[in-house]
Formats: structure tokens, C-alpha cells, sequence
């Protein structure tokens, strides 16, 4: 969910707070959107498989290439943002 109210923030109130372009702005504030409606949708289908492996009597840890895509993403993200808001204003 913080990744979606930084996608607001990052889209719509730092362009208008810097009174800047607000297009890289926007299109970070997308990147966010994407990636907080991602953890969403990986928590909700780990939640289904968890409870489907723990009643069957077993466990199954979450893929490492999800956690790395989704932590690689965060991190591009971040980068961009602390880029953006350092050499835009």
C-alpha cells in the first residue's frame, strides 16, 4: 500500500510542490503504481498457495526470482526518485 500512496505523491504532488515539469514525475508515479499493485497481487497469490501447502501438510517458500524481481524494481525505483528530485529542482 506505500507503494501506492507514493505513486501519488510522486506523480502528482512533487511536480507541484517543485512547480517542474511534471512528466518524469508522472511516469515514476506509473513505475510505483506498477509495483504496488504487483505486491498486491503476489501477496494475494502466495496467501492461496500457503494455505493450499499448509493443509496439505507441507510448505513451499515463495520463488526467489519474484522476491529479486520485485526487490531489483524498489530498488531502480528508489534510485530514480532521489535522481529525479536531486537534479530536477
Amino acid at each position: 500500500m506505500a507503494a501506492l500512496a507514493v505513486a501519488l505523491g510522486v506523480g502528482r504532488l512533487v511536480p507541484a510542490l517543485l512547480d517542474v515539469s511534471a512528466m518524469p514525475f508522472v511516469i515514476l508515479g506509473i513505475g510505483y503504481g506498477i509495483l504496488g499493485i504487483s505486491f498486491v497481487a503476489v501477496g494475494g497469490g502466495r496467501d492461496r498457495a500457503l494455505r493450499r501447502h499448509l493443509a496439505a501438510g507441507g510448505f513451499e517458500p515463495l520463488d526467489g526470482r519474484v522476491v529479486l524481481l520485485l526487490t531489483v524494481g524498489l530498488l531502480l525505483l528508489g534510485v530514480a526518485t532521489m535522481g529525479l528530485l536531486l537534479f530536477v529542482s
